[in-house]
């Protein structure tokens, strides 16, 4: 608990004066803070000998922003510290920082942005490793740019995304080095598009992805160096002044330098129905298809199908509630392993003033897994109380 309050104290200590000096500079200052306390019965995401435990934590954030001429320039500053009350190991002390540039004159618009970030796998997350004595740690750069330009009463644009992930290696319960290098990889997107249209607007968009592991065969298992691209067409349409909407449809394939691994060639998908039927009132329809990657032995990649849906409520000026519900159903290549996720969630919020709200909800997640290399699955029942202040 001590460690906990300090890692708190230090963050607002270091947030604050960076704040005060950047709204002296002409900068616009956002700062937030969130303490929570949370109830987990299922904190290793197992299927038997599940562990409950009480979760505290805090996330700090900063926004800066400062608007040029025909330019703006923003940043941001965030942690997410918690502390488990019966087991340290779960620990996290995650934090990120980034920076990004827009411009637009003449018709050209110019972006780029520049990130890095220390993250904690969660145990429910697909590639987790769920037997190990602690959460996987890992690091995330990227880098990205894009140029968009006026063209025959349209827009074309492209752009340029490189990210490095570096996964550290953990401990099995039984106390073997579980290496993780094999996860670490530099993925390199390419996107090229072009749309038009007001009210109902089109595009055509083409993607290209290369991933390069940075361990391969025969010190990995497998080399799962690939490279691919993906073609799509996508509308965008008003219906009304309540309902509006989008959807992209596509071919997708990824080819391997393992000759293990056949190429997969498969539909992407992409779409949101939007009705807002009144200003307090906010409902969500979406559904997806893509190629993930896999930690599976054996299988390239897995191919997710997801559908969902969201709604909200604001029931007088100071409470709204919101609930939402999701399926989705993963399909791995190669091998004899189907999983299906189910998630479900209820919550409520009160503005108790007007940079201060309290919120509580309940959040449910359940996989159930098929086939001859199938996972455990797992049970998970989330009961959460948060209170943000925004300054």
């Amino acid at each position: 608990m001590r460690a906990y309050l300090f890692s708190a104290a230090m963050s607002l200590a270091a947030i604050l004066p960076l704040a005060a000096h950047a709204a002296d500079q002409d900068w616009k200052v956002s700062v937030s803070a969130t303490a929570s306390a949370q109830t987990n019965d299922n904190i290793f995401a197992v299927a038997t000998k599940q562990t409950s435990d009480t979760v505290l934590g805090f996330s700090p954030r900063v926004d800066l922003s400062h608007e040029l001429e025909n330019a703006k320039i923003s940043a941001y500053l965030d942690g997410d510290f918690s502390r488990y009350s019966s087991n340290s190991t779960e620990d996290t002390a995650d934090y990120g920082f980034g920076a990004a540039y827009h411009a637009k004159a003449n018709g050209l618009t110019v972006d780029a942005d520049a990130s890095h970030a220390l993250n904690t796998e969660s145990r429910r997350a697909k590639n987790a490793r769920r037997d190990a004595t602690k959460r996987t740690e890992f690091k995330v750069d990227t880098y990205g740019g894009a140029l968009g330009t006026d063209v025959a009463g349209g827009t074309l644009s492209g752009g340029l995304r490189y990210t490095n992930l570096n996964y550290q290696n953990v401990r099995s319960k039984t106390g073997a080095v579980i290496l993780q290098d094999d996860r670490d990889h530099k993925v390199m997107d390419e996107h090229v598009a072009y749309s038009w249209g007001s009210n109902t607007s089109y595009s055509l968009s083409a993607d290209f992805t290369q991933l390069n592991y940075d361990l391969t065969a025969p010190v990995a298992r497998h080399n799962r160096d690939s490279k691919g691209y993906t073609l799509s067409a996508g509308v965008s349409q008003t219906f009304s002044k309540t309902v509006n909407g989008s959807a992209s449809i596509g071919y997708t394939t990824r080819s391997f330098d393992e000759v293990k691994f056949s190429d997969v060639t498969d539909v992407s998908l992409s779409a949101n129905l939007n009705w807002t039927p009144d200003s307090d009132t906010q409902v969500g329809l979406s559904a997806s298809r893509s190629l993930q990657e896999t930690v599976v032995p054996n299988s390239p990649v897995y191919i997710a199908s997801s559908v969902g849906a969201n709604l909200s409520r604001q029931v007088t000026d100071k409470v709204g509630v919101a609930a939402y519900v999701s399926y989705e159903w993963d399909d791995h290549q190669g091998v004899d392993r189907s999983d299906n996720v189910t998630g479900l969630g209820l919550s409520t919020s009160i503005a108790i003033t007007k940079g201060l709200a309290v919120s509580v909800a309940y959040d449910y997640s359940k996989e159930d897994s098929s086939g001859a290399v199938k996972s455990a699955g797992y049970d998970n029942n989330l009961f959460s109380a948060r209170l943000t202040a925004k300054f």
